[in-house]
């Protein structure tokens, strides 16, 4: 099992009267990193909005169901809590009234909106969960062992599901883009192949516009709706145009290798591809932003 630094700071986090909230892509291991924190401890209760019952109970909820709910329980983890109806409501109701329980949620990226709430302000320990930072994977290998990995990781990305799966990498990464893309349109399928081909390239949505035949906002839309569910990111770069004139433009890359690799269906080693340099940046560049969330601080703060 990969050791992820946001298990210790979360571990430290626990009891100190707040409510703990952790976002992410699917299948970073966001439930495997919370019932890891909270194995050692007793009166813990488990519940999960892909449950209609629980999804019934608790949106929205009025304080004496919560209370009925809980019970005797000390920790209360909900697990795919975005697709609980105002889970924000029922947090800051729990946490209003039910000091001593730590309350835990975890989901998907769209979670995060759920949670924008006035009432929790300065009430909530906010983290991002992306897939493993190359330090975790050194830290649970060793140097050598991970080095040996290098360039598989670099082909078939860091997700801790397809690390933990050598044999099957290709079939399972297929599976989480056939899923993600799956009753989207078909403008869906065609930008995510433009921008896998652009990756790490400057990103000109007129030109996407023009090749993908869809107009501007639309390609915007989808750009922000990539961003938002943690598949691509954007940077901003800048040219030196003459002396005294500068011009900015944007680079695009993808949070893992590998799902890039899925889209186009290239699982091509190092040696034979002509992308390799662009594999390698793009690589080094999500590690960096994926560091980003836990250097320092080591996490989101919500006040």
């Amino acid at each position: 099992m990969i050791i992820r630094r946001l298990e210790e700071v979360i571990s430290h986090r626990l009891f100190t009267g707040k409510v703990i909230v952790l976002t992410g892509p699917r299948q970073t291991g966001k439930t495997t990193l919370i019932h890891n924190i909270i194995r050692n401890f007793q009166d813990v209760l488990v519940l999960t909005g892909d449950d209609p019952d629980t999804r019934s109970l608790l949106a929205p909820a009025h304080i004496d169901t919560i209370e009925s709910v809980v019970g005797r329980s000390k920790i209360v983890f909900i697990d795919e809590a975005q697709q609980i109806e105002k889970i924000g409501h029922t947090a800051r109701l729990m946490a209003d009234h039910l000091n001593d329980v730590q309350l835990i949620i975890s989901g998907s990226s769209s979670l995060e909106k759920n949670m924008r709430t006035p009432s929790l302000t300065g009430r909530k320990w906010e983290y991002l969960m992306h897939p493993v930072v190359w330090s975790e994977l050194e830290q649970t290998l060793g140097y050598y062992k991970s080095r040996q990995q290098q360039e598989r990781r670099v082909i078939y990305g860091m997700y801790p599901d397809i690390i933990n799966h050598v044999t099957e990498e290709r079939e399972r990464l297929k599976q989480w883009v056939d899923s993600y893309v799956y009753k989207k349109p078909d403008i869906w399928s065609a930008l995510l192949k433009a921008l896998a081909l652009q990756m790490g390239k400057e990103l000109s949505v007129k030109d996407l516009s023009k090749s993908l035949r869809t107009d501007i906002p639309a390609i915007n839309t989808c750009i922000e709706a990539l961003e938002n569910s943690f598949i691509i990111f954007c940077t901003e770069e800048s040219t030196k145009l003459g002396r005294h004139k500068w011009s900015s433009y944007k680079k695009v890359f993808f949070w893992d290798n590998g799902i890039r690799n899925a889209i186009l269906n290239n699982f091509n080693p190092l040696s034979k591809r002509k992308d390799a340099g662009l594999l390698w940046d793009n690589f080094l560049a999500s590690d960096m932003m994926k560091k980003h969330n836990w250097i320092g601080a080591q996490m989101i703060y919500q006040y």
